[in-house]
């Protein structure tokens, strides 16, 4: 179709070349510098979701939307979509015909416009009939779910006045929407062109999905999602196994990820919506064995699922305490010298909860204990014992008044959050492993004078002397567990500078 009037000046390109269809798209396309697919600006909207437009800019969105995406591909027969030849090879290239106009259209949307013309059912028409070719590499199917995501977020920056019609539909429409959505076609496949293709479409998927959550009726698109079977999958194939497309746990260092803040979201609200879909994806996380190579997404989904007792036994039980222990052998020493506290606190959070329950025995309910043991059997400690055991001497330096080492520059004092979930875990060692109590008892009495000089906590220290000069090892541990605790209540302590390091590489 012919551009609007006023097209040239909001363009700075002549409206009267004569170009019409894909030609005049890509030529506005090209003057206006458009945005690579799947960035997603802040939006420049003021009342009435136009302010911040130009009228030749809406003047062109509202012809591109009302004749071009609307009645246009709207009346293509449906015919042409039960007749279409499916991709049968990976390397087959979709036409990418219709492209040009969703980027075009996505762009207006990025830039404030908002169309009074667009509604939900529509589009998914329009996305129906063409995800059902079932293209690999769509091109036109990116860009018209970036075009659908980029409209979506321009209508709920609009102020003043009713909700634009493709934010307020009928909780129906949404949930019908929603559902066929979750039902595309998606195809992950180990080579640069698919990767490529993917780090640029499922940002505007899931965010599309995220943005529906928040329309009226999103609590009944919360329900599709939770026990549909491509999220489960999404879950596993771009999370778990693989970093290629986002890293959830975000380092200080990093640039923002507005994908991995979605799927964030997106995990955090189905994990509030039932138990059922806590201990499935504890299963998927857990199954793979991937927390070790893939800690940035592994780690970030058992802190949402391991949210109750259940959910904690459940874990322990899949070999959560040992794929931690074994995050911390490989890299705690690193992490700590670098403080890289954001990746070590959830570490020592979840072995804390572990901890908590595996040291809580339950004579009276023998399915429990059984459980308990069977975790504990699960988890070879020896294997991973001694690193751990150094972790965390390093972690309660400052709380025992540990000496750094010899010539060492000053240690780095981790939160104290982070202190108090390594008492946990020193205690859990404690407890399962009588190694692990000598070495703990045997720093903490060497090194006692220059802990608290009174108090409690030298009243355990005195215990803890008492129970093992008798070689009591069941009163050892629990003075043991007293110090630890009157330790962890006491906080950091000024510890002196020098000396050697206290710890399993010295008891050993």
């Amino acid at each position: 179709p012919p551009p609007p009037a006023g097209l040239a000046a909001e363009t700075g390109a002549a409206a009267d070349v004569g170009l019409t269809g894909d030609a005049v798209a890509t030529e506005v396309v090209t003057e206006m510098a458009v945005e690579p697919s799947g960035a997603a600006p802040e939006l420049a909207v003021a009342e009435g979701g136009a302010g911040a437009c130009s009228p030749a800019l809406l003047s062109m969105y509202e012809h591109l939307v009302s004749h071009v995406v609307l009645r246009e591909l709207r009346e293509l027969p449906a015919a042409a979509a039960a007749g279409a030849q499916a991709s049968k090879h990976p390397d087959d290239v979709p036409p990418p015909r219709l492209a040009p106009y969703f980027r075009l259209c996505a762009w207006c949307a990025r830039r404030g416009a908002v169309s009074p013309s667009l509604r939900v059912e529509e589009l998914q028409d329009l996305y129906a009939l063409q995800d059902g070719h079932r293209f690999e590499c769509d091109e036109t199917k990116r860009e018209m779910l970036s075009f659908w995501h980029a409209a979506t977020r321009a209508s709920f920056a609009c102020v003043g006045g009713p909700p634009p019609p493709l934010v307020a539909p009928p909780p129906q429409a949404l949930s019908a929407a929603f559902h066929r959505l979750l039902d595309s076609f998606v195809s992950l496949r180990p080579n640069e062109r698919f990767l490529e293709y993917n780090r640029a479409f499922l940002p505007s998927f899931y965010g599309l999905l995220r943005e529906m959550l928040d329309c009226p009726g999103g609590d009944d698109c919360l329900r599709v999602l939770v026990p549909h079977r491509n999220w489960e999958w999404a879950i596993k194939y771009v999370i778990v196994d693989t970093a290629e497309y986002v890293q959830l746990l975000q380092t200080p260092d990093q640039e923002p990820d507005p994908f991995a803040h979605t799927l964030r979201s997106l995990l955090r609200s189905s994990a509030g919506v039932n138990a059922d879909w806590r201990l499935r994806t504890l299963g998927v996380a857990l199954s793979s064995n991937k927390l070790l190579t893939n800690r940035a997404n592994v780690l970030p989904l058992l802190v949402i699922c391991m949210a109750g007792e259940e959910e904690v036994a459940t874990a322990c039980e899949r070999g959560a305490t040992a794929q931690l222990c074994a995050c911390l052998d490989a890299c705690g020493a690193a992490l700590y010298e670098d403080a890289r506290w954001e990746t070590l606190l959830p570490i020592m959070a979840l072995l804390a909860k572990c901890a908590g329950w595996l040291r809580h025995r339950t004579s009276d309910d023998a399915r429990a204990e059984a459980r308990r043991q069977t975790a504990l059997g699960a988890w070879d400690v020896a294997a991973t014992r001694d690193q751990v055991l150094h972790v965390l001497f390093l972690l309660l330096r400052p709380s025992l008044g540990l000496p750094p080492a010899q010539g060492s520059r000053p240690s780095p004092v981790p939160p104290p959050t982070l202190q108090a979930a390594s008492f946990d875990v020193a205690g859990l060692l404690a407890a399962v492993d009588d190694s692990c109590a000598q070495t703990i008892t045997s720093a903490l009495l060497r090194n006692r004078a220059r802990l608290a000089p009174a108090g409690p906590l030298q009243a355990a220290l005195n215990a803890l002397e008492r129970a093992s000069a008798a070689s009591a090892a069941s009163g050892r541990l629990a003075e043991l567990e007293a110090v630890l605790e009157a330790a962890k209540l006491v906080g950091p302590l000024a510890g002196e500078e020098g000396g050697a390091p206290v710890g399993p590489a010295e008891e050993g």
